[in-house]
C-alpha cells in the first residue's frame, strides 16, 4: 500500500475516533492479488456490535480513499484491545504493520 494511502487511511480513522480515544491500526497483507487488511484496535464503540464498528471506519475511509485505493483494502476490522489480544494470540505466520496510534 502506498504511503499517501496510508496517509489518507490514518487520517480518516484518526477523525472518525471519538473525543480522545485511543487507537491502534494495524494492516496486514492477505497474499492475495496485493490487498491488505486493516484492523482498528480501539475502547471506542465497545458497546456497539463489531458490524457497526466496521460500518463506521469504512464510511470515513471511503469518503478520502479513492476507487484504486479502495480496491487494495480487502476488509476492515474493528476490535476492542481484549478481542485484539485473542486475534493476535492466532496470528502464529501473519506479520501486522502498525499504521497508526493514538495514546
Amino acid at each position: 500500500m502506498k504511503s499517501e494511502t496510508r496517509q489518507k487511511i490514518k487520517t480518516a480513522i484518526s477523525q472518525a475516533i471519538p473525543g480522545q480515544q485511543v487507537y491502534k491500526i494495524f494492516t496486514s497483507a492477505t497474499g492475495f492479488d496485493g490487498t491488505e487488511v486493516v484492523r482498528v484496535v480501539t475502547p471506542a464503540w465497545k458497546n456497539l456490535g463489531k458490524a457497526e464498528r466496521i460500518a463506521k471506519i469504512q464510511s470515513a475511509v471511503r469518503e478520502k480513499l479513492t476507487s484504486s485505493e479502495l480496491s487494495r483494502i480487502f476488509r476492515f476490522s474493528v476490535l476492542t484491545p481484549n478481542e485484539w489480544e485473542t486475534v493476535r494470540a492466532h496470528m502464529v505466520d501473519e506479520k501486522a504493520t502498525l499504521l497508526g496510534f493514538r495514546r
